[in-house]
């Protein structure tokens, strides 16, 4: 390996461990947005937190359900949730 190549380490998780980090941060987030929903996004023009929240939930929705029902491609549109 050339000095120009960094070295990188894999870096395995157990299923548990991510499982307790996707719900450990999801809970810090949560906490977060709690009666901020109208404040603005800083670095995402346009946006508040309400739409940081809805964009959050529908990456876990996809991810979910790609998990889930193991699906080789995306799930269909048509399944997504509706934002209300």
């Amino acid at each position: 390996m050339s000095v120009l190549e960094p070295s990188i380490a894999a870096m395995t998780l157990s299923t548990e461990a991510c499982l307790a980090a996707i719900a450990q941060h999801s809970y810090g987030f949560a906490e977060a947005v709690r009666g901020n929903l109208d404040a603005r996004v800083e670095h995402c023009p346009g946006w508040n937190i309400a739409d940081l929240v809805w964009h959050l939930t529908d990456v876990h929705w996809f991810w979910r359900t790609i998990a889930a029902d193991r699906l080789p491609d995306p799930p269909d549109k048509a399944r997504r949730p509706v934002r209300a």
